[in-house]
C-alpha cells in the first residue's frame, strides 16, 4: 500500500450526522459560520472607579462643604455618583475628615414601629418626612432602612424634595434597593458588617480597638438622613445621626 496517499476528501462515514460531506466541506462551512457569527458581548465589569472615592468639587472648582441636600443636588448636576459608606471609609482612613456618603438611613425610636410615615427634625429647625413602603412598616427601631444611592446619577434610588421652607420630603424611588439592617441603639464600638455598618459584637471592655471595629453614632430617637464617615477624636466613626442641614464634605466616585 502506498503510505503517501493524502486523504483530505475522504467521505465521512455513513453514520455521521453530516452524512456524505467531505472533511474539507465541513471545515469550510465551520470557518464561514465563525466569521459570520455576531461577536460575543463582553462580560459586564463594574467601572473601576467604583472603589475610588474622592471629594466632590463645587461648581466654582473648589472643595467645599455641602448640606446633604446640596450634596445630592451638586452631584446630580455634575453627573457624579455618591460613594458608598464602605468606599468612603477607605478614603477617610487615609485622609481623615467628615464626609457625607450616598447611603440613606432611616429608623424610628427604639421599641416603636416605623408605620406608614417617619418624621425627623434636626437641631437646625429643619424637618424631614419619609413615606415607608408597606413591606417595612412593621419594623421597629432596632432595624434601620438603608438605601444606597444607586449606580446611575440620573436615576438615584431616592431624592430630597423641598416642600416648604425648612421642610424636606425624602422620596424613595426604588424600594427594591432598600436593605433592612439591624442597628445598635447605644453609641459605641462594634464589629461592622459587609456594608461597614457597626452592628456586630461590642468591643469587650478593656480591649484595644482594631480595624474590625467602628464607632457607631445614632440619635437615640428617630432619624432620616445620609450616613457620614468621620475620622475624629482619635477614632473612625460611622455617623447615623448627623444633621442633614449641616455642612460637610461629600465623597463621590472618580471618573
Amino acid at each position: 500500500m502506498n503510505q503517501n496517499i493524502q486523504t483530505p476528501n475522504l467521505l465521512i462515514p455513513k453514520n455521521f450526522k453530516f452524512m456524505g460531506k467531505t472533511q474539507q466541506t465541513l471545515y469550510n462551512e465551520a470557518i464561514s459560520k465563525k466569521q459570520n457569527d455576531p461577536p460575543t458581548p463582553p462580560k459586564h465589569i463594574p467601572p473601576t472607579h467604583f472603589n475610588k472615592a474622592i471629594p466632590l468639587i463645587g461648581s466654582d472648582g473648589t472643595t467645599k462643604k455641602f448640606t446633604a441636600m446640596e450634596a445630592l443636588a451638586e452631584a446630580k448636576k455634575q453627573g457624579k455618583l455618591l460613594a458608598s459608606l464602605k468606599d468612603s471609609d477607605e478614603y477617610v482612613l487615609k485622609n481623615k475628615g467628615w464626609f457625607w456618603t450616598g447611603d440613606l438611613i432611616a429608623y424610628c425610636a427604639s421599641g416603636q414601629t416605623l408605620g406608614d410615615g417617619l418624621d425627623y427634625s434636626d437641631g437646625n429647625k429643619v424637618s424631614y418626612g419619609l413615606q415607608i413602603p408597606k413591606q417595612f412598616q412593621h419594623l421597629t427601631g432596632e432595624t434601620a432602612l438603608i438605601l444606597p444611592y444607586g449606580n446611575d446619577p440620573n436615576q438615584p434610588n431616592y431624592e430630597f424634595t423641598e416642600e416648604d421652607t425648612n421642610i424636606w420630603i425624602v422620596k424613595i424611588l426604588n424600594p427594591s434597593a432598600i436593605i433592612p439592617t439591624k442597628i445598635h441603639r447605644t453609641d459605641g464600638y462594634y464589629k461592622f458588617d459587609a456594608n461597614l455598618i457597626p452592628n456586630g459584637a461590642a468591643l469587650p471592655q478593656g480591649s484595644s480597638v482594631d480595624n474590625t471595629f467602628r464607632y457607631f453614632w445614632q440619635t437615640g430617637a428617630s432619624y432620616i438622613g445620609l450616613l457620614s464617615c468621620v475620622e475624629g477624636i482619635g477614632r473612625q466613626n460611622v455617623d447615623a445621626s448627623g444633621r442633614p442641614s449641616n455642612g460637610h464634605g461629600v465623597l463621590v466616585y472618580s471618573g
